[in-house]
């Protein structure tokens, strides 16, 4: 990182804490991958309320010509959902409207990106969801492979805000998105906010589908019937046709009265 960050926590009462960073350094590798070293920062603070506290930096690079305005929320207690939707009054922020925890693969985020507290107007939103950093290289090269003419156009989603500084785009991938609203230029620098919202795997989880009760005993009911005939004495071809048509017709029937019975368990 470029600078120290400035990070601190709403607390779901309304109180803010600052909180004190720690500079440490991380493996990494360049772009040519080559393995080395980055700094990053630390910071830490006890979740000793129920509801919802939001964590929140600020952070410069005037390498990249950004000033970041970062939030996430951490939740806790049981339908404690209250304080996900703070506004903090920071320069720039997203303030959500779609509640940014307990979202699935496939769920829409909405929110409102504001600068000093108004709305901003016809803005770029990106949208990135976070690779480790191997995995991230293979998402990169694949796009490379696949569309040189403009690979970060698979993994850099843009949508925009309308009048009212609102957007919404669909999260489409378990994992942690990135949603980021630029602002304006301030003595060079573009203001951006940022929001980090996880989103989970579908719910309930994809099971194999089990067989309802009564459907194996139906099938080896079926199954006799369907060889019944063939183990019967051979007769006139005349006589061994109703008995093949018969089958479908009782199939059927057990079909539904396995239903009807089904329906009122």
């Amino acid at each position: 990182m470029a600078s120290v960050p400035e990070v601190s926590v709403m607390k779901p009462d309304g109180t803010v804490e600052q909180l004190t960073t720690e500079k440490v350094t991380v493996d990494s590798m360049d772009e040519d991958g080559n393995p080395g070293t980055f700094v990053a920062y630390k910071a830490s603070f006890t979740v000793d309320q129920r509801g919802d506290s939001v964590v929140f930096a600020k952070y410069e690079d005037a390498g990249e010509k950004l000033v970041d305005y970062v939030k996430a929320i951490i939740h806790c207690g049981e339908e404690e959902w209250s304080g996900w939707d703070a506004k903090l009054g920071e320069k720039a922020e997203i303030v959500p409207f779609t509640r940014p925890y307990g979202l699935e693969e496939g769920f829409v985020y909405t929110g409102t990106a504001l600068y000093d507290g108004s709305a901003l107007q016809d803005a770029d939103v990106e949208v990135e969801m976070y690779h480790p950093e191997a995995e991230g290289v293979a998402v990169v090269g694949e796009a490379e492979d696949m569309f040189p003419y403009d690979p970060p156009m698979m993994f850099t989603r843009v949508t925009k805000t309308n009048a009212a500084g609102e957007f919404a785009y669909t999260l489409d991938e378990p994992g942690i998105w990135f949603v980021g609203a630029y602002g304006p230029e301030v003595e060079g620098l573009t203001q951006r906010s940022v929001f980090i919202i996880p989103v989970l795997e579908a719910f309930p989880p994809k099971e194999a589908a089990a067989v309802p009760t009564g459907l194996e005993e139906l099938k080896t009911r079926v199954k006799a019937l369907e060889e019944k005939p063939a183990t019967a004495k051979e007769a006139p071809a005349a006589k061994e046709a109703p008995g093949f048509g018969v089958i479908p017709a009782i199939l059927g029937l057990l079909i539904v009265v396995y239903l009807v019975k089904r329906r009122e368990q």
